[in-house]
């Protein structure tokens, strides 16, 4: 199975779809000010309009150092179907 329809199976048990673009979709959007720094509160601002993290008191979790849900029961599915050699 190729890794790109893989991907996109994956993408689309997590509710996500992934599309090709057109590469005439890539061009920089003529109002965009390709001098400024891309930041992280740039693509915050560029993507969701505000800061999604404002007020989020990361201090209330535990340090938790795996944090991907490497142990999840999709990912043991997931697999046991697929003989994976490399995961990203």
């Amino acid at each position: 199975m190729p890794i790109n329809y893989f991907l996109s199976y994956l993408a689309s048990k997590c509710g996500y779809v992934i599309k090709r673009r057109h590469p005439a979709g890539l061009r920089a959007n003529r109002s965009t000010n390709l001098s400024q720094p891309v930041t992280r509160n740039v693509l915050m601002q560029r993507i969701h309009g505000q800061d999604i993290y404002e007020g989020f008191d990361f201090e209330a979790y535990a340090f938790d150092p795996t944090g991907w849900g490497s142990d999840s029961a999709a990912f043991a599915k997931i697999l046991g179907r697929y003989r994976l050699r490399f995961v990203v």
